[in-house]
């Protein structure tokens, strides 16, 4: 049996929202939907939009989502759909990922223990690069040989424009080896659930260079849209 047409436009973490909220005795917040599935609240935000979008489910004065008329039964088709599936092939939606760059702007020579400049961003979309809505990117720095502030930092990744760079100060304790910067690249999906979608190391002179010079570095990252 073939789920409706509806339906097969929904990624699989949408339609877990659809699912629970066609089962759950009551209406629900947000805060309650996000807890019983284990999903961050922007998730299910997102989820929210698609839904309400798709006529699915309805907002109600109280703060609370209830199925709506037409939701009500599509829900029907969806629990006669995964009765006639496997339980590990129910209509899966391919995920969509997304190709952004990471920029990284470092100096090309530091003396040790004067600190320096890192400028970081992500690039304008490209032909493959496109998103349906903002993506926020956290960072995790560390500097081999130095020291790095902040060491957690967040880019907010629009679907039509570059992210609006940030700085870094970095700075080297040795003088007689590179500075090492490593960059983890993280995007947030559930509850205390990071996915790494991007990484990569960039060294740096201590000494013995133009000081002046500035280099670009550059990692792809993966990012993953649920509404595409």
């Amino acid at each position: 049996m073939s789920l409706p047409d509806t339906l097969q436009k929904l990624p699989p973490e949408i339609l877990g929202v659809f699912r629970h909220l066609g089962a759950a005795p009551q209406p629900e917040t947000v805060a309650q939907m996000s807890a019983a599935l284990n999903m961050h609240e922007r998730a299910i935000m997102r989820s929210i939009r698609r839904l309400v979008n798709y006529f699915l489910i309805e907002y109600n004065s109280n703060g609370t989502y209830t199925v709506s008329s037409e939701g009500e039964r599509l829900y029907q088709s969806l629990q006669e759909a995964d009765t006639a599936a496997p339980a590990s092939n129910r209509f899966a939606t391919p995920i969509y990922y997304a190709k952004r760059q990471l920029t990284v702007v470092v100096p090309r020579g530091v003396i040790a223990g004067s600190p320096a400049v890192v400028v970081i961003g992500i690039d304008a979309p490209g032909g493959s690069s496109r998103l349906s809505e903002p993506v926020t990117v956290d960072l995790r720095v560390k500097a081999l040989g130095g020291n790095v502030a902040p060491l957690m930092v967040s880019l907010t990744c629009p679907p039509d424009r570059p992210a609006t760079p940030l700085r870094l100060s970095i700075t080297a304790t040795q003088s007689e080896k590179p500075l090492r910067l490593l960059i983890d690249a993280f995007q947030a999906f559930q509850v205390a659930e990071l996915t790494e979608v991007g990484g990569m190391y960039v060294d740096i002179a201590v000494g013995g260079a133009d000081l002046t010079a500035r280099r670009a570095v550059t990692c792809t990252l993966s990012l993953r849209d649920d509404l595409l």
